[in-house]
């Protein structure tokens, strides 16, 4: 019965990487990459750096790394 249980087990092992490893690529593309440009825009407009903290300054270095992904893609600038 022990190998019988082994055997189903021996299958769905590498299945655990292979699930970890896709979701991680699929969320490589960023928090703002389904934005429009428009929004991207305006939300890049928004970034006063001597105003925000921690959190707001990330949030606009993530903003401006989609800015520049874009740019680099399409000669987009916000």
């Amino acid at each position: 019965m022990a190998s019988s249980q082994k055997a189903l087990y021996t299958p769905t092992r590498p299945l655990l990487p292979i699930l970890l490893c896709s979701f991680l690529l699929s969320a490589c593309d960023g928090p703002f990459a389904d934005y429009s440009n428009a929004e991207l825009r305006q939300e890049f407009s928004q970034c006063d750096y001597d105003t925000l903290n921690a959190v707001g300054a990330q949030r606009c270095n993530n903003i401006k790394a989609e800015c520049d992904k874009r740019k680099k893609a399409s000669g987009f600038r916000c």
